[in-house]
């Protein structure tokens, strides 16, 4: 069982458990950030100089299955990621897996980035998986606009804590190609990955609101009668697909601010001064994870021993 490639697809979900292997455990992480409540870790990558990130937060208030949903949700995706310019499904893989299209706004003087990748989630036991690489495929070819991105993991592993929170762990690795050079990617996703944490922390605590009013029993990630995207034909993956141009057109000006950062529960973002306003909010936990107990509690598929919320 291993990690699929860029560019191959995954017929099944058993490497979902690699995973949680790979990215709770394996070769010892470095810590690259530690600040307030944030804490971010990385690896190096066989992918060229490319590394991988981890970000680890304690969400208080949401169940395990509330994130689920609201990552699932593309739908709701719309309301909250204001970095998104499109993004869609085009095709299910099986039940637990699909190719979809996304594309995100780049900094100004640069183009903006696009993907498609695989989409494949699976629940073991206490935890929740969701993981995406890139792939090709003929029916969403490169575009003008974009210069096409690689995602080599992209992970949320969700383990539930109680009934009324959860520990979230998130993982990336990308190459986003162009004249962005690799050590200004790796030194921006340090600041990257607890930035789209906090906002999908904050998204997690509407998402139950918003879904009510929204097509409440509409989830075909759980109920996949519900699944209306066409089945994937094969021979519509390209194993050696153009990639397309690289050219930004822009100049790389500044790298991210290395201020002080906190994170609470109703704003997305604060510096130290604004965070003034807002100290009796409730913050955001990050920490690291005990990970041999729960990637062998998911391998043998056994019950962890829950923690009851404090809230």
């Amino acid at each position: 069982m291993s990690l699929p490639e860029v560019g191959r697809i995954a017929s099944d979900t058993t490497f979902l458990l690699k995973v949680v292997e790979e990215y709770l455990g394996g070769p010892p992480w470095t810590q690259e950030y530690s600040k307030n409540d944030v804490k971010v870790w990385s690896k190096g990558s066989k992918n060229d100089q490319i590394r991988a990130f981890k970000a680890t937060a304690l969400f208080k208030g949401v169940s395990g299955s509330e994130l689920f949903d609201c990552i699932m949700d593309s739908d709701y995706r719309k309301e909250w990621d204001k970095s998104m310019i499109e993004s869609y499904e085009l095709c299910q893989v099986h039940p637990q897996s699909d190719i979809g299209y996304y594309s995100l706004r780049s900094p100004p003087g640069l183009k903006n980035r696009d993907f498609v990748l695989q989409r494949t989630w699976e629940r073991f036991d206490s935890y929740y998986v969701i993981a995406c690489h890139s792939v090709f495929h003929k029916g969403i070819p490169v575009r003008k606009q974009c210069i096409r991105a690689l995602t080599h993991m992209n992970a949320y592993i969700i383990r539930q804590l109680g009934t009324n929170s959860c520990e979230m762990t998130y993982v990336t690795s990308c190459d986003f190609r162009g004249k962005i050079p690799i050590w200004v990617i790796n030194k921006a996703t340090q600041f990257m990955a607890p930035r789209a944490i906090q906002i999908l922390y904050k998204a997690c605590t509407k998402y139950n609101t918003w879904k009510k009013s929204n097509n409440p029993d509409y989830k075909p990630w759980l109920y996949p009668d519900q699944i209306n995207l066409p089945l994937l034909c094969w021979d519509d993956l390209d194993q050696t697909a153009n990639l397309g141009p690289t050219d930004d057109g822009g100049d790389i000006t500044s790298l991210p601010t290395d201020e002080p950062i906190l994170l609470d529960r109703n704003d997305s973002f604060n510096s130290q001064e604004e965070q003034k306003d807002v100290e009796e909010e409730e913050v955001v936990e990050f920490d690291s994870v005990p990970v041999q107990d729960q990637i062998q509690s998911c391998v043998n598929g056994t019950s962890i021993a829950t923690v009851s919320d404090s809230r």
